[in-house]
């Protein structure tokens, strides 16, 4: 009896070649899983920094487009009319409320001049000649110094433009109801128009920080731009005014920096504007994408 329990012992153990396939399986398997982990977080990794990029090119486009929209608005068309109505501010010395250095048609930095709205409309029809009028207003937000200046041309705030006038106005003086301003041309300004206030902003790029920088102060005798957007590597602007439509290109990059590059020398979506990447020795080191987006300026 002893000799057969000792038999069946026997029987249950694994032999050593068992063991041998066994841990040679587990193995495999190991190493299987741990190549699956090291990609799906190699993966997780770079759609991490990509969408980081992604969201810093789109916080671009969005910061343009708002002013895209007013672009021109109550402005003149024609350049010699646009820069004559405008005189007395730095914006005189550009051809178009789209403007880029050299009044050239495209440029790594843009200047845009657009209206926006007060939420007030003319409480009658005014038929203008040269000179000032006042201009009463519905209800609604006040007038005041900080949307409006008085009398100093420089400042991009003293001007106002209804849609329909089709030029702009320098603001002589306001009350919370009423706008009191010059005009340098004949024109109506129609029963309901909706003031809109002036503004000049100019978009660049810092190119040592990677900061996307934004100067409400370009057309008021100073500049200062604040930086909006980190991440930004390069940025390029083109106008067609043949069919007024504005492009844009942006670089944008990852919220990572690498030690080795692991970007290429040129982007296929940037080869419209250059064959090759801007401050390529430092934006290399990071995952990049390119955003290409078109507006038309519809005034």
């Amino acid at each position: 009896m002893f000799f057969l329990n000792r038999e069946k012992k026997r029987k249950k153990a694994f032999t050593l070649s068992e063991l041998l396939v066994t841990m040679l399986i587990l193995g495999l398997v190991a190493s299987a899983t741990l190549i699956f982990l090291f990609v799906f977080f190699e993966n997780f990794s770079q759609n991490d920094e990509l969408t980081s990029a992604r969201q810093n090119a789109e916080m671009v486009a969005t910061i343009v487009g708002k002013s895209i929209l007013g672009a021109g608005l109550g402005m003149p068309a024609a350049s010699s009319d646009f820069q004559a109505s405008f005189a007395g501010n730095t914006v005189a010395s550009w051809e178009r409320p789209i403007h880029f250095q050299g009044n050239a048609s495209e440029g790594d930095f843009l200047d845009v001049a657009y209206a926006i709205p007060s939420g007030r409309t003319a409480t009658q029809e005014y038929i203008l000649a040269p000179g000032t009028f006042t201009f009463n207003l519905t209800s609604g937000d006040s007038i005041d110094s900080s949307k409006v200046t008085k009398t100093d041309k420089a400042k991009i705030s003293n001007w106002v433009v209804f849609p329909t006038l089709a030029f702009p106005l320098s603001v002589q003086d306001f009350t919370a109801d009423s706008v009191s301003a010059t005009a340098s041309n004949a024109g109506t300004v129609s029963f309901f128009d909706e003031l809109h206030f002036v503004r000049a902003t100019r978009y660049s790029l810092n190119t040592t920080t990677g900061e996307f920088l934004v100067d409400d102060e370009v057309a008021s005798g100073t500049t200062k731009p604040v930086a909006r957007v980190e991440g930004i590597g390069g940025l390029y602007f083109r106008f067609d005014s043949s069919r007024r439509i504005l492009t844009m290109w942006v670089i944008a990059r990852g919220n990572v920096r690498h030690d080795e590059l692991i970007s290429p020398s040129s982007l296929p979506e940037w080869t419209a504007v250059s064959s090759d990447i801007p401050n390529a020795a430092e934006n290399r080191h990071f995952r990049l994408t390119v955003l290409q987006t078109s507006w038309r300026v519809r005034n």
